[in-house]
């Protein structure tokens, strides 16, 4: 007996399903082709759709453009009609316009729909760029992004708009949220302490020499009893910039000196006894002579 038994309906098994296997493949085929037919005539019909779309929106914009034939201004009025339209049916209608003009109306639609790659229809180069920059400038202030700082093609705006987002990320205190070493919100918030402080000897406290100069300038002489009166001015008057109340009288040196005019360096002014706080306080004039009142 053989170990192996060929059995004759083996060959017509495999005919079977040799059968259904190209039947399966011609049917996948098949509606491949269908689905593919289906696609193309849904994209046809849609662009058929875009392109009457288009004809009318560009027979609005020509209808517009009509109305200024007796205008006092008619290129202008053209221009004004045409990037109105442009603002709310896109760039295409700009088309409408020529040279500056047609350069000068996508770009304000670029602006209006917040939108860079928009800028590429801007004919001339230059101007072409400088659409670009602006809108990645904006797009990466207002929404405090470095990656749209470095599509800026301008090197010295590139640099500008990147420490400006870096600025803010600090100011915000957000340095971990974008990837911003902590030192620098750690600086940021030193140089907030010291602004409040009003104490221009603490700008030496800051790492970075530009934000020291920043920081001097910003607090200016100082005012370090934060009374309202600068350094200078106390200097001027001979009071302290470290004690709010020089002459311990009850009233702060600002409002000695511009409030009530009496001597911040004389508790009391008028000599009867009382101080200037005594006075003011109790409702008396603190520059009246004694017995005056």
């Amino acid at each position: 007996m053989a170990l192996f038994e060929i059995r004759p309906e083996t060959g017509e098994r495999k005919a079977t399903a040799a059968f259904w296997a190209l039947l399966a493949g011609s049917v996948i085929g098949l509606i491949a082709i269908v689905v593919a037919v289906v696609l193309l005539a849904r994209w046809w019909q849609q662009s058929q759709q875009l392109n009457v779309q288009s004809e009318r929106e560009q027979g609005q914009v020509e209808d517009l453009v009509a109305t200024c034939s007796r205008a006092a201004n008619p290129q202008a009025c053209e221009e004004q009609r045409v990037n109105d339209a442009a603002l709310r049916l896109g760039a295409e209608a700009c088309k409408a316009l020529e040279g500056d003009a047609y350069d000068g109306c996508v770009w304000n639609v670029a602006r209006e729909q917040r939108n860079p790659e928009v800028c590429q229809g801007i004919k001339d180069g230059v101007s072409q760029t400088a659409c670009s920059d602006e809108l990645y400038r904006r797009i990466a202030l207002s929404n405090t992004d470095s990656k749209s700082c470095d599509k800026i093609s301008d090197e010295q705006d590139k640099s500008a708009c990147n420490e400006t987002v870096l600025a803010s990320i600090a100011v915000q205190g957000t340095c971990a949220e974008h990837g911003v070493d902590e030192s620098v919100c750690d600086q940021q918030d030193l140089f907030s302490q010291i602004v409040a402080s009003r104490n221009p000897a603490r700008c030496a406290e800051l790492a970075d020499e530009a934000r020291r100069l920043d920081c001097t300038d910003t607090i200016g002489p100082g005012d370090v009893d934060l009374d309202g009166l600068n350094a200078t001015e106390e200097a001027i008057l001979g009071t302290s910039d470290l004690s709010a109340d020089t002459d311990d009288d009850g009233l702060n040196d600002y409002d000695e000196v511009k409030t009530y005019g009496t001597d911040p360096l004389n508790p009391d002014t008028d000599g009867d006894g009382y101080t200037d706080g005594q006075e003011v306080n109790g409702g008396y004039d603190p520059l009246a002579p004694p017995g005056a009142e």
